[in-house]
């Protein structure tokens, strides 16, 4: 009895630790030992013992999905239930890592976007790109690259008909957007 005792504490044990590789070999020490479902109180904690593994388990499942996935929102939430739960760090680090990485390109996305300087902003879609970000999570930045280019475009063919007038409503244009002068210098030079 005292092995089984000893056995049943350490499972008591390794479930309020939420700690999965502990969790497993206490669950297999105790069937190793010989305990079955028979409504006994050592089966009941085997029986929670192994539920908790399940839902234990279960998350990793879906913080390793949204890791996969680079879904910034799953690994916030699946990051959360983990510390809720008590997971140790070391099995969601590389998720808590990948979270950090995303965050990381997503600002330095939004500033590439938001200052609206083409090179910046297709060296961030790209990085973003490599990562494996959800094409969803690059929506709002390829459409204002897309617009850029549009207006690029139009710049050059407005430059290029020497047309005053379509000159200085692209330089407008180009303000009212808000792009770096750099861009639309040859409209400004040609406007002098």
């Amino acid at each position: 009895w005292d092995e089984l005792n000893t056995l049943v504490l350490h499972l008591t044990e390794e479930i309020g630790k939420s700690d999965v590789d502990g969790l497993r070999d206490a669950i297999q020490s105790c069937q190793k030992a010989g305990l079955i479902d028979d409504d006994s109180a050592a089966d009941c904690v085997l029986t929670k013992a192994q539920q908790s593994l399940a839902e234990l388990e279960e998350l990793l499942l879906g913080l390793n999905f949204a890791v996969e996935s680079r879904d910034l929102v799953r690994l916030e939430d699946f990051i959360s239930k983990c510390e809720t739960k008590g997971v140790p760090p070391r099995y969601f680090h590389q998720a808590a890592h990948c979270q950090k990485e995303i965050l990381s390109l997503m600002n330095n996305l939004d500033s590439a976007r938001k200052g609206l300087d083409l090179g910046r902003l297709d060296q961030a879609i790209q990085e973003c790109q490599t990562f494996g970000l959800p094409q969803a999570a690059l929506e709002e930045a390829l459409t204002v690259r897309r617009r850029i280019h549009a207006v690029h475009s139009e710049l050059k063919l407005v430059v290029e008909s020497r047309d005053v007038e379509k000159v200085e409503a692209m330089i407008v244009e180009c303000r009212n957007l808000g792009l770096p002068e750099q861009d639309f210098i040859d409209a400004c030079n040609l406007k002098q």
